[in-house]
């Protein structure tokens, strides 16, 4: 859910910039924010049940392990409504918390991965 949230948030990007020169009252404006929300939504929905299995799991250890499920309830809680709002400044401030998460989780990965061995 959470590769096809992201999957539909990159087309949504797409989209969003094929409309740039539309106005934001158009109804091309209002597909694309439907297609960012829909996508928003599958994301989160997503990355909290994987974060969910996630955390129970052994193989990842340190604050890595959570951000999963971090950035599920973070699009949840703080971007969706901030994304309804409108309000300029508490969207950017959500979606810099979310993005935040995927630091640690790239941290997390990156040092989880198996080695590679030569041949």
């Amino acid at each position: 859910m959470a590769i096809a949230g992201f999957a539909g948030l990159s087309i949504a990007e797409i989209l969003s910039g094929a409309i740039g020169g539309s106005s934001t009252s158009s109804s091309n404006a209002d597909a694309v924010g439907s297609v960012f929300g829909m996508a928003s939504l599958l994301t989160a929905i997503g990355s909290i049940i994987a974060g969910l299995v996630i955390a129970r799991g052994v193989v990842w250890r340190g604050i890595g392990r959570s951000m999963v499920l971090a950035s599920g309830l973070i699009m949840l809680v703080l971007v969706t409504p901030a994304n309804i709002s409108g309000d300029l400044g508490f969207r950017m401030a959500a979606l810099m918390l979310w993005g935040l998460t995927f630091i640690p989780l790239g941290r997390t990965i990156a040092v989880s991965a198996p080695k590679a061995t030569a041949v």
